[in-house]
């Protein structure tokens, strides 16, 4: 063989071994990017769940809360709220699951456990018991925004629509008899307490 020969089988030998590690060190950077980005999106939505479930147990929500809660179930609210007190409540649990769905719209692309499981931790009874107490008071105030109801009928859909079906219905049935009944005992504690409210058909 001339040296010639030997020099280029030496040279072709050298290329496929360079290219044949580069292609090495490709494939793993590519899979300790993906791992990275991986880590990424599981911190970004754990963190996004973390805040929504913050957002609606604490703060002016759960100011709120407590006064639907104890017009619901407490004997005394601790002083007489206003029809202003109970309107401005209503309104904070309606811009809370705004911001629900805000954020879930923000993470729902997320094909991660973290975003799947948080449909059936604590986070859905919450909202599910804010949605709830937010239909109530915007039935018993006569609040009317159908933009508004709308747009929470889309949240439930879409935040229902995580995970694999298996957490509680979120959206109430407002024709049903426990709806009804909770509603005419509000309308009732409300009125009592000099607030206005709208009976319609609800008396039973």
């Amino acid at each position: 063989m001339s040296p010639e020969t030997v020099i280029a089988t030496l040279s072709v030998i050298t290329t496929a071994g360079v290219a044949g590690a580069g292609f090495l060190l490709e494939r793993r950077w590519r899979k300790s990017d993906q791992r990275r980005q991986a880590l990424h999106q599981s911190t970004e939505a754990r963190g996004t769940v973390v805040a929504m479930l913050s957002d609606l147990t604490s703060g002016e929500v759960e100011e709120a809360r407590h006064l639907v809660g104890t017009l619901r179930y407490g004997s005394s609210v601790g002083h007489e709220p206003t029809e202003q007190d109970v309107t401005r409540a209503c309104y904070r649990l309606i811009w809370a699951i705004e911001r629900t769905g805000a954020a879930t719209l923000a993470i729902e692309g997320l094909d991660i456990a973290v975003v799947k499981d948080a449909r059936t931790t604590q986070l859905q009874w919450h909202l599910a018991e804010i949605i709830r107490n937010a239909e109530l008071l915007s039935a018993a105030l006569a609040i009317d925004d159908d933009m508004a109801a709308a747009r929470r009928e889309e949240i439930v859909a879409q935040f229902e629509s995580w995970g694999n079906g298996k957490s509680k219905k979120l959206q109430p049935n407002v024709d049903s008899d426990d709806f009804r009944n909770d509603l005419v005992k509000l309308k009732t504690r409300l009125s009592v307490l000099g607030i206005p409210v709208r009976w319609d058909n609800a008396r039973p």
